[in-house]
């Protein structure tokens, strides 16, 4: 099941349109993400670090929205591992932990950006258009 869960995923790939992956494990985070960007960006969801680090392997997304604070592997240490080797790929920090993680840590981890929960849709989209506007 999760296998064709996941060709779906692939097949509503629009080639057209920016990538960006999602690594949130809080499902209506996750759909929160959705409503504000699925019409104009293909959104691929990963629920923790590990699956993150995988996801960027196979999909090479022009962008990554990182929750800090996810099961198996932290949004710190996947934020590490993938820019060992996507250096240029942007990783943007999202958490409400705000006051136990700082913007400073984030970008320590090498982030490239930070948002803080709740989101806002005009922080998203200004954070988003930063980063990639230069691929517009």
């Amino acid at each position: 099941m999760e296998e064709s869960l996941y060709q779906n995923i692939e097949e509503d790939i629009n080639p057209t349109q920016m990538t960006i992956l999602a690594a949130e494990d809080v499902q209506t985070n996750y759909d929160l993400l959705v409503a504000f960007l699925s019409g104009s960006y293909n959104l691929i969801h990963a629920k923790n670090g590990e699956e993150a680090v995988a996801m960027q392997e196979k999909h090479n997304p022009d962008l990554i929205l990182m929750d800090l604070k996810m099961p198996i592997m932290n949004g710190f240490e996947a934020t590490r591992i993938i820019k060992e080797k996507y250096k240029n790929t942007p990783i943007i920090a999202i958490t409400s932990f705000s006051n136990e993680m700082s913007e400073d840590d984030a970008k320590a981890a090498g982030c490239d950006d930070y948002i803080t929960k709740p989101v806002r849709i005009k922080v998203l989209l200004d954070v988003l258009d930063k980063h990639l506007k230069s691929d517009n």
